[in-house]
């Protein structure tokens, strides 16, 4: 989720909302395939950038992707093909006022629970960004890498989380030196601050998510 205006991304994160995007108006629920604003760095200068919310890989043939490309695990962002590229070359930060995550086990189970940071501020997720063009369309899209679950979101009963990084790591995260593949790895291992956040109940789920539960 992402409760903030434009106007409110350009000072959280000293970026620039170039002209063109100046009408854009974000949607509150950030789900796959809808427009989101994203912090990207272009010449050194970091801008904000409305784009896809699910990577289309720069090679793939086709605008539709056959396999889900809006989270990309931290364990597979090197031996994948559709986080390779972007890891090293077009990182980006994505803002979040909130996350909902549905749980399966425990007090909340069968209920969609929202994770909101208990002071109120933005949080950066770590993103990976591509550029696909056709032949009359180019389009920006982007994913968000996740990881293990913290232990206050694995007590509540889920077991991953977007990887949220620290301030001190966004110029680095978003460049300018990508030469090193090791490098981008080395700034998600140094993001060690774990957040304080507030849960709450969203929604029930649908019936039959028990059929979701491991057994």
């Amino acid at each position: 989720m992402l409760r903030a205006k434009l106007q409110d991304l350009a000072e959280f994160y000293s970026a620039t909302l170039l002209p063109e995007y100046e009408s854009f108006s974000p949607a509150e629920l950030v789900l796959p395939h809808r427009i989101s604003p994203v912090i990207i760095e272009r010449a050194g200068v970091r801008i904000i950038v409305p784009m896809r919310f699910s990577l289309i890989p720069a090679w793939s043939k086709e605008s539709k992707i056959k396999f889900a490309t809006h989270n990309a695990r931290i364990d597979g962002l090197t031996s994948k093909a559709t986080w390779r590229g972007p890891l090293k070359k077009t990182r980006c930060l994505v803002p979040l006022t909130d996350f909902i995550e549905p749980i399966y086990t425990g007090d909340y189970a069968g209920k969609m629970v929202r994770f909101h940071p208990k002071n109120n501020s933005i949080l950066s997720a770590a993103g990976l960004y591509d550029s696909w063009k056709g032949e009359n369309e180019e389009i920006l899209s982007f994913a968000i890498i996740t990881d293990e679950a913290n232990s206050f979101i694995s007590e509540i009963g889920h077991d991953r989380q977007p990887v949220f990084l620290e301030q001190s790591l966004w110029a680095s995260w978003l460049g300018p030196e990508r030469s090193e593949s090791s490098e981008p790895l080395k700034i998600l291992g140094t993001n060690t601050k774990e957040l304080e956040l507030s849960v709450e109940v969203d929604r029930a789920m649908k019936p039959g998510w028990e059929k979701r539960v491991k057994s």
